[in-house]
């Protein structure tokens, strides 16, 4: 128990030094002027990295690792209750704001162990420039469920081609007449 409270103590303070990183590119970026040319950088996430607009929609994509922080439902659970990891893979079409992302996550839980799962959750996501919002439509394959995924998402750091992305989602499911919602921190390269 006490080496999971430590690895709790451990994701808060990084998941806190990547909420402060957004914050503070956030207030940096919304104090610039707008670009005035046709070359606008797609800052906000892995909807994109640096390109032209064009008029027509380009092919794209995201891989990255995700885990649960909290979990609501019939009872309360936290990354120290249960620890899984989650594999986000992703395919895109992106427009100059909007991209349909057609994404499969693997669920791969670590402590407790479990059997692995599979969800299925396309989704439209929009650029409002300093960070990104999107919502999803979901599916988990191992149980006959349904849910909705908002998502809020911020590109670190643009890689020429690709970009470092954090997100933070918040997948609602519902199941066997029950609401579950999570608090999940998903991190990963788009290009």
């Amino acid at each position: 128990m006490h080496f999971m409270v430590g690895k709790l103590g451990r994701v808060i303070g990084a998941m806190g030094t990547c909420f402060g990183t957004l914050a503070a590119s956030s207030m940096a970026v919304a104090e610039q002027p707008p670009a005035a040319n046709a070359d606008m950088a797609d800052e906000a996430s892995h909807v994109g990295h640096q390109q032209q607009v064009q008029a027509g929609p380009r092919l794209g994509g995201h891989i990255g690792t995700a885990t649960p922080l909290l979990t609501v439902s019939k009872s309360t659970t936290t990354i120290a209750d249960s620890f899984t990891l989650l594999h986000p893979i992703g395919i895109s079409l992106k427009f100059e704001k909007v991209t349909v992302d057609f994404e499969t996550v693997v669920v791969n839980p670590i402590e407790p162990s479990g059997r692995t799962g599979l969800v299925i959750d396309p989704g439209v996501i929009y650029n409002f420039g300093p960070v990104a919002a999107g919502l999803r439509l979901a599916w988990q394959q191992a149980d006959s469920n349904f849910g909705l995924i908002p998502l809020v998402n911020k590109g670190l750091v643009d890689m020429g081609g690709a970009t470092w992305f954090v997100e933070g989602a918040f997948p609602t499911f519902y199941a066997g007449g029950t609401v579950q919602f999570n608090t999940v921190l998903h991190t990963g390269v788009g290009f």
